[in-house]
C-alpha cells in the first residue's frame, strides 16, 4: 500500500494524475501479518562462536539493531567503545547493485546514537585489536571500499553455510 501511494504521489507531482487512488485503499484483514522474532540466546552464542569475516557484521547488527544499510557505511569514527555507543548518521542505498552513501537515514528517527552492551564492546575491542584508522570502514568490501549488494549477499550466504555446517541438524 505504501509503495503504491508513493508511486501515485510521484505521478501527481509529475502532473500525470490529479489525485492519488491509493489513499483510500484498504487491505483485506485476511492478509497474514509478518512476525519477526529476536534471536535466541543459543543463536547469539552460535554467532559469537563461529569465526568468519561476516561475524563482525552479524555481531553489530544483532547487538545494536543496525540495519544492513546503516552497517555498510559505518566507520570506526562512528563507534565510541568507551561510551558504549554507535552513532548512526548515514546510510547506504543500493543503486543498480552499487552502494551510494547518503548523509541521512531512511527516517528522521534513524539518525540516532545506539547504546551497545558490554559483550559487543568487548568483542569489538578484541576484534579491532587497535588496527584501524578512524575513517576506515568497520565492515569493508574488497579493496577497503563499500560493500556492494552482491558482495554483502555472498559474504552473508557464506556465513550461513558455515553456521549450518557447524550447527545444522543433518540427521534426516
Amino acid at each position: 500500500k505504501n509503495s503504491a501511494k508513493q508511486i501515485f504521489d510521484l505521478a501527481i507531482s509529475n502532473r500525470v494524475l490529479e489525485y492519488n487512488p491509493a489513499v483510500s485503499l484498504s487491505l483485506p484483514s485476511t492478509i497474514p501479518s509478518k512476525k519477526r522474532r529476536s534471536l535466541s540466546d543459543v543463536e547469539l552464542a552460535r554467532i559469537i562462536d563461529t569465526p568468519h569475516r561476516a561475524r563482525r557484521a552479524a555481531m553489530i547488527m544483532a547487538y545494536s539493531g543496525l540495519r544492513r544499510g546503516e552497517l555498510i557505511p559505518l566507520t570506526y569514527n562512528d563507534i565510541d567503545l568507551n561510551a558504549h555507543t554507535i552513532r548512526v548518521n548515514k546510510s547506504v542505498a543500493m543503486v543498480n547493485g552499487k552502494p551510494v552513501v547518503k548523509s541521512y537515514t531512511k527516517t528522521e528517527a534513524g539518525m540516532r546514537v545506539v547504546t551497545i552492551p558490554q559483550l559487543l564492546v568487548d568483542f569489538l575491542n578484541q576484534d579491532f585489536n587497535g588496527e584501524y584508522a578512524p575513517n576506515d570502514l568497520v565492515c569493508p568490501g574488497k579493496a577497503n571500499c563499500l560493500m556492494t549488494e552482491s558482495a554483502f549477499d555472498r559474504m552473508w550466504e557464506s556465513y550461513l553455510v558455515d553456521l549450518n555446517l557447524k550447527y545444522g541438524d543433518f540427521s534426516n
